[in-house]
């Protein structure tokens, strides 16, 4: 099960179910650190990482916008369902989804972060949904845990790029000149983001200040509030084989899916995410776009990377690339023959 197949009300009756052991079953303390870290990606796209310091292992969950979001409130919409599914689906399974023997799915004793602010924020958030009262404190984590959980990140990391030297689709797609830092400072943004970066920040004020209006909800509100309840919107999904708002909070699954089918138009991701569709779904679009472009082939590491999120696809048929696209397209083409002429 994964939050790109269930809803998030069912991952957290789900959560709440699991033992919650003060050590793990290899006798370390039963606490777990997490921080977001960028992907080294051309475009990147940021994850949940997950440790548990005490040993050393990591869960790594989603691949979306986090750094660029505007607040901790905005924030923490998108990582609580990570964090739901790092411990009701990762924890026990395998890279692939399979089960491993012998290995039970447990919640952790204590999580912590190092951003007080963010951890405010997703207390609030774990409340709102339903999670056990155990469950709902979040701690600040000391800098020393945050330095021990990044080089856990260099190390996971530095195998990852290690995988996919061999892989030329995603090797094309790695840019270590143009890969984000780990860590991007508040306010940070980058590429067409900047442009719309102001009225950004406006709308996602509105929305914090209680306004009404569906005008003013940012794309995550108003998918999951407004556009579950719009008959053509529910339409349109049922066309897709995707059902509106059962897909966590991540805005990554339905854009992927208009795209994959064709049905990326503007009207349509008015439609799903609202008038203010370009602030925060359209960097998301934009990514989604150039990964479809470049998909790779069955067998190959960025297929599975992608595939899950393709299951229950009606239909292959993406749009043309723009010529936009055609440009970043040859980049990564260029980047291609590069590599394979190194091959032996």
């Amino acid at each position: 099960m994964s939050l790109a197949e269930g809803n998030t009300r069912a991952f957290v009756q789900a959560l709440n179910k699991l033992p919650r052991p003060k050590t793990t079953p290899s006798g370390f303390p039963n606490c777990w650190h997490f921080t977001i870290k960028t992907l080294p990606m051309n475009p990147p796209d940021d994850l949940d990482f997950l440790v548990h310091l005490p040993s050393g292992q990591s869960i790594e969950e989603g691949r979306t916008k986090i750094h660029t979001l505007p607040s901790p409130v905005a924030k923490a919409k998108v990582i609580t369902p990570l964090l739901l599914e790092a411990f009701v689906a990762s924890l026990a399974t395998g890279a692939h989804g399979e089960t491993i023997p012998g290995v039970s799915a447990f919640v952790p004793w204590e999580w912590s972060t190092r951003d007080k602010k963010l951890a405010k924020a997703l207390e609030k958030r774990l409340k709102e949904l339903g999670v056990r009262n155990e469950l709902c404190t979040v701690h600040v984590a000391t800098e020393r845990d945050e330095i021990l959980a990044s080089d856990v990140w260099q190390s996971w990391k530095s195998s990852l790029l290690g995988q996919m030297t061999g892989d030329p689709v995603m090797q094309a797609m790695m840019s270590q000149d143009n890969a984000a830092p780990d860590v991007r400072p508040p306010g940070t943004v980058i590429g067409s983001e900047a442009a719309d970066w102001k009225e950004h920040k406006k709308s996602c004020r509105n929305v914090n200040e209680g306004s009404a209006g569906k005008n003013n909800l940012d794309s995550f509100e108003y998918y999951r509030s407004v556009a579950r309840t719009n008959p053509k919107a529910q339409e349109l999904g049922r066309s897709l084989n995707l059902t509106i708002g059962t897909h966590g909070e991540t805005l990554y699954h339905p854009i992927r899916r208009l795209v994959v089918t064709g049905n990326d138009t503007d009207e349509n991701l008015e439609l799903f995410f609202g008038p203010n569709w370009k602030q925060l779904a359209g960097p998301v679009h934009k990514d989604a776009r150039m990964e479809v472009l470049l998909q790779p082939s069955p067998g190959e590491t960025g297929y599975e990377l992608y595939s899950r999120w393709d299951k229950g696809t009606p239909t292959w048929s993406p749009r043309p690339a723009t010529n936009d696209e055609l440009v970043q397209m040859e980049k990564a083409t260029r980047m291609l023959d590069g590599f394979n002429a190194m091959r032996p």
